[in-house]
């Protein structure tokens, strides 16, 4: 409850947009791709068993991915086309980095329907951000600010915004699962953003949040 009305505040939003609560140390853990010989991959299947259909690969000491359910040491990530399995024997614990000079960590992509918006923070701290009120808007942004709830995992706090001040993006990230709401999968952050630009009113928006997986050639 207490990062519930974190949120809140931060965001200058009252009680009818915040987003539900979830339990105090939960978050997707993540991992990293280990004893995967060079060459070969770590295949990510559809169902947690050897005899999965395979979706997707995984290359050797990939980065981290979020891992949301571990079932007889088989487990849930995302993956391009849904969710998808894989054998928790190749992934080692490992932790989110921190962006340079700020304390909260970057490598998420963002996105949200009706209406649709994305956003994205780099492990550079290069950030972006789109919706369809903001498309013709020529107004590259910067991180200004970055941190994460005192004396707790997450939520984390972003500010965004334009040097010439077009636009200002305000985005708290925090681990509950989440659904876009168009289709079966599941990530394992929750988004809600704020945005403020000189040619609209200012918007809230609601969205998942997710380690990006590498693209595949198919």
């Amino acid at each position: 409850m207490r990062r519930l009305i974190l949120a809140c505040v931060i965001l200058g939003i009252g009680g009818a947009a915040v987003v539900q609560a979830h339990e105090t140390n939960w978050e997707p853990l993540n991992y990293r791709v280990t004893g995967v010989e060079p060459g070969d991959t770590l295949n990510v299947r559809r169902l947690p068993d050897v005899s999965g259909e395979i979706i997707t690969q995984l290359d050797p000491g990939y980065g981290l991915v979020d891992v949301l359910e571990i079932r007889d040491g088989w487990g849930r990530v995302l993956a391009p086309g849904g969710g998808g399995w894989v054998s928790m024997a190749y992934l080692v614990r490992a932790v989110r980095p921190d962006l340079t000079e700020f304390d909260a960590p970057g490598g998420f992509e963002c996105s949200g329907t009706e209406p649709f918006w994305g956003a994205s923070i780099a492990v550079d701290g290069a950030v972006s951000f789109q919706d369809a009120m903001s498309y013709d808007l020529d107004a590259p942004l910067e991180l200004m600010s970055a941190m994460t709830a005192s004396a707790r995992l997450q939520p984390y706090s972003y500010q965004f915004a334009n040097p010439n001040g077009l636009m200002d993006v305000a985005l708290i990230i925090d681990a509950q699962a989440c659904s876009d709401g168009m289709s079966a999968r599941r990530y394992g952050w929750r988004a809600i953003a704020r945005v403020r630009d000189h040619q609209s009113a200012s918007r809230l928006l609601e969205g998942c949040c997710w380690t990006p997986l590498p693209e595949t050639d198919e």
